[in-house]
């Protein structure tokens, strides 16, 4: 049946940071980056899951 731990085809991720506005939230900004590189994406994910999971 071949490798069972087959890579998607299609890797993407939108990371954001908040500006620190104050107000209402429609009108707060933020920082954002949209990337389909898969190590950047693999590196983002990977952060994320660090944060989240215990140690």
């Amino acid at each position: 049946m071949g490798d069972r731990r087959r890579r998607p085809h299609f890797a993407a991720a939108l990371a954001a940071t908040d500006l620190g506005d104050t107000g209402h939230d429609a009108f707060r900004r933020f920082e954002y980056v949209l990337t389909y590189d898969r190590a950047l994406v693999l590196s983002i994910a990977q952060s994320l899951m660090a944060r989240v999971l215990p140690s």
